[in-house]
């Protein structure tokens, strides 16, 4: 007997009873908690009084060329602009000949009241906005 000279069983259809429906959750489902995105990390600034007895070529790399530069053998000066303040650093050669700043200082302009620090920061800042350093 082939398959096509049997004859077909009919499979009768389940009851509703038998129909299977989903199964639904046993509780309600609690939203996912997320983890909140943390915020942008704020640049910290060095203290301007690390600057003092520092290489000129460690100044350069944090503040790039100075805006005005003065030679006053054996020292220099190099000053730092802003729209409100400057800040002046004078270098003098070290042991082995290479300059280091000595002293520094700051002036305001338009009567703004900042502190050397602030002054420091607010250059370091439009330097950081203007694409680099220098």
């Amino acid at each position: 007997m082939t398959t096509s000279d049997t004859p077909a069983q009919k499979v009768a259809e389940p009851t509703p009873s038998q129909a299977q429906t989903p199964p639904r959750p046993a509780e309600t489902l609690n939203p996912i908690e997320t983890t909140a995105v943390p915020k942008a990390t704020e640049l910290t600034y060095p203290d301007i009084n690390t600057l003092k007895g520092e290489a000129s070529g460690r100044v350069t790399t944090l503040l790039g060329a100075p805006d005005f530069r003065r030679t006053d053998k054996p020292a220099e000066l190099w000053q730092y602009r802003h729209d409100k303040c400057s800040i002046d650093l004078f270098l003098y050669p070290g042991d082995g000949g290479d300059l280091s700043v000595d002293f520094l200082d700051v002036r305001t302009y338009g009567g703004q009241n900042l502190s050397l620090q602030a002054c420091f920061v607010a250059i370091l800042r439009a330097k950081s906005n203007a694409g680099g350093r220098g």
